[in-house]
């Protein structure tokens, strides 16, 4: 199901909105393009190029959603609820709550008013005795439980409780480490790519230029897998103009980066 729950709806706009055409283009670099995906270098290239406009779209997606109408609200936007808590309930100014964005009931849990739960002798029922009567009574010292929890305590806890229920291995992060020794030499190589850029220079045998396709010419759409079991495909317009000029990015940047490591080698 991906329409059940707004997490999966929210998902789902988001691979709709910008997400499957980013997809479809990283797997045209990989089928056209000479993109490695196991190779830490290229990947370390991919963010260079083009993680900031991959955040871009994120935050025109997000400014976009903010202003869209939420069902069962009286078709309220996010941000007309926001501005209605606003008014109703105030804003904080010049304060920094380090708890904001925790559930009220995580709150509770771990972080409430209740204290440790008192043991009373016997014959005590808690009405008409004072705490400082039987074995409950406290010293000077016990006043330091009311401190408040450190935060780093508090997450703590919360992992501890939730490490049951975590049922697979991390996920690991891929590889991407930077391909040069020193920012200088980086400096150098995104110079060259400049230059390269200015001067309009093409890689030959990269599938970018008329002369290696046939009378069709570049695609203007890719395609993604999808199912079960990611044999059928669905077919994503990649608009010459928007997304051309980004091949040429990557071609242009792979062959000077893998000319550059491989002088490397020969040091």
């Amino acid at each position: 199901s991906t329409h059940n729950q707004r997490i999966e709806r929210l998902w789902g706009d988001v691979g709709a909105q910008f997400f499957r055409y980013w997809r479809a283009f990283f797997l045209r670099l990989e089928h056209l393009h000479g993109l490695d995906p196991g190779n830490p270098h290229h990947l370390w290239l991919l963010h260079s190029l083009f993680l900031g406009e991959i955040n871009l779209d994120c935050e025109t997606f997000r400014a976009h959603w903010n202003q869209h109408a939420v069902s069962g609200t009286h078709d309220q936007t996010p941000e007309d609820m926001r501005f209605l808590s606003a008014v109703e309930h105030g804003v904080y100014n010049d304060y920094r709550d380090e708890l904001s964005g925790v559930h009220p009931d995580l709150l509770q849990r771990y972080y409430g008013t209740e204290g440790n739960v008192h043991v009373r002798s016997h014959g005590q029922t808690g009405a008409g005795h004072s705490s400082d009567e039987g074995a409950d009574h406290s010293e000077p010292g016990d006043e330091a439980e009311l401190d408040p929890i450190p935060i780093s305590e508090l997450e703590d806890a919360v992992a501890a409780d939730q490490e049951p229920n975590i049922r697979h291995d991390p996920i690991p992060v891929a590889d991407h480490r930077n391909p040069f020794p020193n920012p200088e030499l980086q400096q150098l190589f995104w110079d060259a790519y400049d230059e390269v850029c200015n001067n309009g220079i093409l890689p030959q045998d990269m599938m970018l230029l008329d002369s290696e396709w046939d009378e069709g010419g570049y695609p203007s759409t890719g395609e993604i897998p999808y199912g079960s079991r990611g044999t059928r495909r669905l077919v994503i317009p990649l608009p010459r103009e928007l997304w051309y000029p980004r091949a040429v990015a990557w071609c242009r940047a792979i062959r000077l980066l893998e000319q550059v490591v491989f002088d490397f080698d020969m040091l």
